[in-house]
């Protein structure tokens, strides 16, 4: 559990220079169409063993929420954290990019990620579900 309240809801940068690996990849379309909008990755880092999402986004000027939950499992407890961006600035490198705060998860956790256009209707979104990781702690 010391574990869990070090790594919940923090910055995954160096669990991703320690190594990372990508769990799964998605695509969101644009909502009623076969547009790509989004891919989604599902990252995990064996060496902290925390996992965070991070969105290639294709539409600026969108609030792009990614959400991620642990369930409790008895030995750790449930967090539940969502992060949002606002895609601006395409021109420079990187900016369509975005990610959640990790939170430890040595085996598996629920993400979901929605894209809202600037006008607020929902352009896309990847619903609920379980991701997880390939290679629990020994």
């Amino acid at each position: 559990m010391e574990l869990a309240k070090y790594w919940d809801g923090t910055n995954p940068t160096a669990c991703a220079q320690a190594g990372n690996a990508t769990i799964d990849t998605k695509t969101i379309a644009r909502t009623g169409t076969d547009t790509l909008l989004a891919t989604v990755e599902i990252k995990h880092s064996p060496k902290c063993h925390t996992t965070w999402v991070r969105v290639t986004n294709t539409l600026e000027g969108a609030t792009v929420a990614k959400k991620l939950e642990r369930q409790s499992d008895g030995a750790l407890p449930a967090f539940e954290r969502e992060d949002k961006d606002l895609s601006k600035d395409f021109e420079i490198v990187g900016n369509n990019i975005s990610f959640s705060m990790q939170v430890y998860a040595p085996s598996c956790v629920v993400a979901s990620v929605q894209i809202v256009d600037a006008s607020g209707a929902i352009a896309g979104s990847l619903p609920s579900q379980s991701f997880c990781s390939p290679s629990p702690p020994a």
